[in-house]
C-alpha cells in the first residue's frame, strides 16, 4: 500500500507548482502506530523555492472506531514531529473516539 501510495503523490506532485515549489518524495514509512491510533504513514519531502531546499516530515495518522475514521495530520519541519506533543493529539482523539 506505501508504494501505490508513494507513486500516486510523487506523480500529483510532479514538477514545478503554480507558485514555484518544487516537491521530492524521500522516503515513506509505516512504522508502528501510537498508541490509541490504528496505523501511521510518515512521509518525508523536500519542498524546493528560489531560497533552497527545506526537509518536512508528514505524519498522518488514522484512527478506526466502529464506524468512524479519523485521520489526524501532523506536520514538522526537518524531523519527525515530536513525540510528546503528537501523543498528546493523540490521546485526545482517542479518548474521544472511546467516549462518543
Amino acid at each position: 500500500m506505501a508504494l501505490a501510495t508513494r507513486t500516486a503523490a510523487e506523480d500529483q506532485l510532479a514538477g514545478e507548482d503554480g507558485n514555484g515549489f518544487t516537491y521530492e518524495i524521500v522516503a515513506v514509512e509505516t512504522p508502528s502506530p501510537p498508541r490509541g491510533a490504528t496505523a501511521l504513514v510518515r512521509t518525508s519531502m523536500g519542498i524546493t523555492d528560489e531560497y533552497g531546499t527545506y526537509g518536512y516530515v508528514f505524519d498522518t495518522i488514522y484512527f478506526y472506531v466502529g464506524q468512524v475514521a479519523v485521520e489526524l495530520d501532523v506536520t514538522n519541519i526537518q524531523d519527525v514531529p515530536p513525540p510528546i506533543i503528537e501523543q498528546g493529539l493523540i490521546d485526545q482523539i482517542a479518548d474521544k473516539l472511546t467516549n462518543q
